[in-house]
């Protein structure tokens, strides 16, 4: 089970804000790429990538790579991705993977409860934002602005980052020892209406000043 998620790191590089202005973030990035397992293990950090690639894009160019991540997986593996991924669901999903991902929007202005719900569930096995803390609290050089001549070597720092972590971190654990209660308890959960919600929608109390 893989978990995907790119991070974004400044850069004081003139040329290459201009190449990497994220119009999201309002300020020029670099981004590392990571893969990891749901309990932290860094698979591997890839990249810097510039900030308007986006995370699908990555992903592809990854997943077509022949002798890069394709080499590690099987049929049935499972994807556990975010909404950056939408366009890439479809694709992985014909090579045989499971797809977890949290759940979009679309037009509406926020998730139904059986989405939201259903989001949870994903969210539950999602370590990433964790290891990119981590990682940036014990080696500070990677969380501040990056001098012009460090940009050639950041990916390489990144990359021994996530050895350090790999060898010498702790494995993330959540609920571990009432891991059956709480998965069970959320299976309950997910069928429960929110009557709070139905109440607002029917009473019109979201539109009242």
């Amino acid at each position: 089970m893989l978990i995907c998620n790119a991070h974004h790191q400044k850069s004081s590089n003139n040329e290459y804000q201009r190449k990497s202005f994220s119009g999201q973030n309002e300020v020029p990035l670099c981004k590392p790429f990571t893969i990891c397992t749901t309990d932290g293990y860094v698979v591997d950090m890839l990249g810097p990538y510039l900030a308007n690639q986006n995370d699908a894009e990555i992903l592809r160019s990854m997943r077509d790579e022949p002798n890069g991540l394709c080499t590690l997986l099987k049929e049935g593996d499972t994807f556990i991705l975010d909404r950056g991924f939408c366009d890439m669901k479809s694709h992985l999903e014909s090579k045989d993977f499971r797809v977890l991902m949290t759940a979009l929007k679309e037009r509406c202005s926020q998730l139904s409860v059986k989405k939201s719900n259903e989001s949870c569930f994903v969210t539950k096995f999602w370590p990433v934002e964790s290891v990119h803390g981590i990682i940036k609290q014990k080696y500070q050089l990677l969380d501040k602005k990056l001098d012009n001549k460090m940009l050639p070597k950041v990916g390489s720092y990144f990359r021994i980052a996530s050895f350090l972590h790999n060898k010498f971190g702790k494995h993330l654990t959540s609920d571990a020892e009432c891991a059956d209660e709480v998965l069970e308890r959320m299976k309950i959960q997910n069928s429960v209406e929110n009557t709070l919600a139905i109440e607002v929608e029917e009473k019109d109390f979201f539109v009242r000043k």
